[in-house]
């Protein structure tokens, strides 16, 4: 039997159903709710008028936005909302509400196929969640293949108030229930944002047209008001041009040699970021190659080009750019010296392009960058405060609508992490709408806010930006899993350039001692083999790397080991790509073996392989009264250790056994002296 189609009312109608509503006093410290990005940036929603205003002589809606359509269930949260919202209003204190929603999950999806735009929303939230949403298809999918009748259990809604006012800023959706396989649980988070005035949607949502490629006037203007007003997203060396680029200016393209161009000729060229899909199967004429190089410098033909290719083209002219920079085009794939050589200058390359073209929502070349879309679905609620005045809100997923790139695939990526980072400008093509990014500015057709997102390589902060970047970066995939560490040559070449510091395997030479206090959580099912970098290094393990708060903290901050020398015995190799022989001499407190390291609850031990954690030859050298890198020796000399892991202490007493000699390593287990020149300290290792 099928559930009944859910009744949708106008906004702002009574339901005769009243809703039950339990409420709890909201801790000040929750009072002032903060939507952040990913690196823990603030989104501001203050208006960059020199930028925003680029929005003002594009068609739009001479009329307010349509109020939404609720169903009845979703009527009663509205509804029960004013009435807390006029309760708040005459006891002015600070509070959560709760109200149970009356529907199921399935109800829920069904409402919002019906035209709820409440219910949409809610399922827009839990979609953030690619687990939650896979379940909740299932459980709808199979509710729908059966004659079973029983309901779901039904959820709530918890509405979160900021500090005394009647305002709104968060709406919580929980479900919970039980089923064969078990308890399951769903949430769906939205924020409100309130309005200038009732019907004032802060979405510029007749702004998005119906096809993306509709919006390259749009991309054109943000384009040209850039380069105008913003003059942080200026290239850092004009004078560069790649050593090959695709010509577009004539009927067909062709392969532009470097030196082809006048000397300190000036060049606009773009670059494109997208998915390869399956690198075996690209057409022998969508790579340049030995063989294709001569024909490609004539002509390209474009009858077998991949989609994203002809797209990334068409954008190109209609911002009038006369060169595009592809990967595949422009690296000869079949030469291992010339790969070598131009995957080092990709800081350059990106860098010094004027805009990057991002195929955003595109897993391979065959899905390209203009997609066919339905208009974006805004919910707007009414509040009403008191008998005389009502609140308008915009409604929308938690997780705020710039943010949700990085849900795209190409946001999978490794190699395409870079290129955005690197790239003073970038537009994203995603299948809901196009979206601009630079030095400056993030904004989307829709999106009036700017979120402030961008890591910066300034002098002062790169160690610490280094941390996010490779956590952003280590969550990502590599078809080829080598290439760990050149994918990221590009950034490290751009933050030796800024700062002069030395680059070593994924690290850093100054304060490369907290740099060691990376942790993997869970650890590897193995190492790399033949190794990419010492043991030392995180650039060893292909998973997410964590950094320890110690390894944050400033440099004034207690640390028990010194680096006396950073031996680097990689001959030869690049300075940024695979670099396995780097030996760190160190003077250090004395290792602790024997040492009862927190299986109480007292503390963390985490390794970096599964291998080594039955072993029982394990030091723990300490960084400083808390945190201590796991290690076991090589037995190939006196003193020679390989890092196995991150040890973590909590307790004090735990801390103050480590000062204990019956903990200390005997004398064998450092360097003997007459084997090292640091003559001054007493405590000599060597970390491979």
């Amino acid at each position: 039997m099928n559930d009944p189609e859910p009744a949708i009312v106008p906004m702002g109608m009574e339901s005769s159903s009243a809703s039950s509503e339990w409420e709890t006093e909201l801790d000040s410290k929750d009072s002032n709710y903060i939507i952040e990005s990913p690196g823990g940036h603030q989104i501001t929603t203050a208006a960059d008028h020199s930028f925003d205003h680029v929005l003002d002589d594009l068609p739009t809606s001479t009329r307010d936005s349509p109020t939404s359509k609720l169903c009845t269930c979703c009527q009663e949260v509205v509804n029960a909302m004013s009435m807390y919202a006029q309760k708040l209003k005459r006891q002015k204190r600070n509070s959560t509400q709760g109200i149970t929603f009356r529907q199921d999950l399935l109800a829920l999806v069904a409402s919002a196929e019906a035209g709820c735009d409440l219910c949409f929303a809610f399922i827009n939230g839990l979609q953030y969640d690619p687990d939650s949403h896979a379940r909740i298809a299932k459980i709808v999918q199979e509710r729908r293949n059966t004659s079973e009748n029983t309901a779901l259990a039904w959820g709530s809604v918890i509405v979160f108030w900021k500090g005394c006012s009647v305002d709104p800023y968060r709406l919580l959706l929980k479900f919970y229930g039980c089923r064969e396989e078990g308890y399951y649980s769903f949430e769906s988070d939205l924020s409100l944002v309130k309005q200038a005035a009732p019907g004032k949607s802060i979405f510029q949502t007749s702004d998005v047209v119906p096809d993306t490629n509709h919006s390259l006037p749009l991309a054109k203007k943000w384009l040209d008001a850039c380069r105008r007003l913003h003059p942080a997203c200026h290239n850092t060396n004009p004078s560069f041009i790649p050593t090959r680029l695709i010509d577009i200016r004539g009927l067909h393209p062709r392969l532009h040699l470097y030196q082809e161009f006048e000397k300190n000729q000036s060049v606009e060229y773009a670059t494109l970021s997208h998915c390869w899909g399956n690198p075996f199967v690209m057409k022998e004429n969508c790579t340049l190659t030995k063989s294709t190089l001569p024909l490609f410098t004539s002509k390209i033909s474009l009858e077998e080009f991949p989609k994203t290719f002809l797209d990334a083209i068409q954008v190109c002219k209609s911002l009038d750019i006369s060169y595009i920079w592809i990967d595949s085009l422009c690296i000869l794939q079949d030469d291992k010296e010339d790969w070598n050589r131009e995957s080092v200058t990709m800081n350059n390359v990106y860098s010094n392009g004027m805009i990057n073209i991002a195929a955003s929502s595109a897993s391979d070349g065959s899905v390209g960058c203009f997609f066919e879309r339905n208009g974006i679905r805004v919910c707007q609620l009414l509040i009403q405060i008191d008998d005389n005045t009502s609140v308008g809100y915009d409604c929308f997923p938690l997780e705020h609508p710039l943010e949700s790139i990085k849900h795209c695939p190409l946001e999978t990526r490794g190699w395409t992490f870079q290129e955005r980072l690197l790239s003073p400008r970038t537009l994203h093509f995603t299948r809901t709408e196009v979206f601009w990014e630079c030095f400056t500015k993030f904004v989307g057709e829709s999106s009036p806010t700017s979120p402030d997102h961008r890591i910066g390589f300034s002098k002062q902060r790169y160690l610490e930006n280094w941390a996010t970047i490779v956590q952003q970066y280590s969550k990502r995939n590599l078809t080829f899993k080598k290439d760990r560490l050149i994918a990221l040559a590009g950034i490290a070449a751009a933050i030796q350039d800024q700062t002069g510091d030395k680059y070593y395997a994924g690290m850093w030479g100054r304060n490369l001692e907290r740099q060691l206090s990376w942790y993997l959580f869970p650890p590897a099912l193995q190492r790399t083999t033949p190794p990419r970098a010492p043991t030392w290094s995180w650039a060893n393990f292909d998973q997410l790397v964590f950094q320890s708060n110690w390894g944050l903290a400033g440099e004034n901050d207690e640390c028990m080991l010194q680096i006396l020398n950073i031996e680097n015995l990689s001959i030869g190799a690049s300075p940024f790509g695979d670099m396995p022989m780097i030996n760190l001499w160190l003077a250090c407190p004395p290792l602790l073996i024997g040492f009862p390291w927190g299986d109480d609850g007292t503390g963390e031990q985490y390794f970096d392989c599964v291998e080594d954690m039955a072993a029982l030859d394990i030091y723990v050298l300490k960084l400083d009264g808390r945190v201590g890198l796991l290690l076991r020796p090589t037995r190939r000399c006196p003193g020679e250790y390989r890092r196995v892991g991150l040890l973590t202490i909590f307790d004090e007493v735990l801390a103050d056994h480590a000062e204990s000699r019956s903990f200390h390593a005997q004398e064998n287990a450092y360097v003997p002296a007459r084997d090292h020149q640091f003559i001054n300290y007493a405590r000599v290792i060597v970390l491979v």
